[in-house]
């Protein structure tokens, strides 16, 4: 099972997101400009695909 496929996102928007970077159509930065995605989830999204553990912006609590 590959990394993507673990994560479990419950988000339709950010699996569709994942589909389309497979793609080759990486809409990402566009959409954290736009404000259709919040940073965390650009940050897991990015690190995913570069194979990184993914850590929140937040770590306080």
């Amino acid at each position: 099972m590959n990394k993507i496929a673990e994560l479990e996102l419950r988000d339709a928007d950010v699996s569709r997101m994942f589909k389309i970077e497979a793609e080759g159509f990486d809409l990402a930065d566009s959409w954290l400009e736009d404000g259709f995605i919040n940073k965390d989830l650009y940050n897991l999204y990015k690190q995913t695909l570069r194979g990184d553990d993914w850590k929140p912006s937040n770590q306080n609590g």
